[in-house]
């Protein structure tokens, strides 16, 4: 009998195939075409659903009693950094167009073009 080598597929191509199931396709858009379209670092996010936990240390900067904001985070090996931006709904619960339309300039320009919109119940949506 001879040896066979096998040889493993690293975390990240084994992640970047999922992310091509995920991505086929259904009767709803993929998520994963979304985030393609931003500057999310996916290749962090492929080797994350390989290894079957988050890529991304604990934690993210906070300021207290301050609800909204910028957030930031790097990954465990430090080849990526995330930053994304936490909006929580003002007074009257109604976020007017000129204030949206700022928000998400703010977030295409300094951040990846991912925004948090957080509601009164605690509840968070992306």
């Amino acid at each position: 009998m001879g040896t066979e080598t096998v040889q493993k597929a690293s975390d990240l191509e084994r992640g970047m195939k999922m992310l091509e199931y995920l991505e086929r396709g259904g009767p709803w858009p993929s998520y994963v075409t979304e985030l393609k379209r931003t500057k999310y670092p996916i290749e962090a996010y492929a080797e994350g659903l390989a290894r079957k936990y988050t890529p991304w240390l604990s934690g993210s900067f906070r300021v207290r009693y301050v609800f909204s904001g910028i957030l930031a985070r790097r990954s465990r090996d430090g080849k990526f950094v995330e930053i994304h931006f936490r909006t929580y709904a003002p007074a009257g619960r109604f976020y007017s167009t000129s204030y949206l339309r700022k928000v998400v300039e703010v977030a295409k320009r300094y951040g990846i073009g991912l925004m948090e919109f957080g509601g009164n119940t605690g509840g968070a949506c992306s």
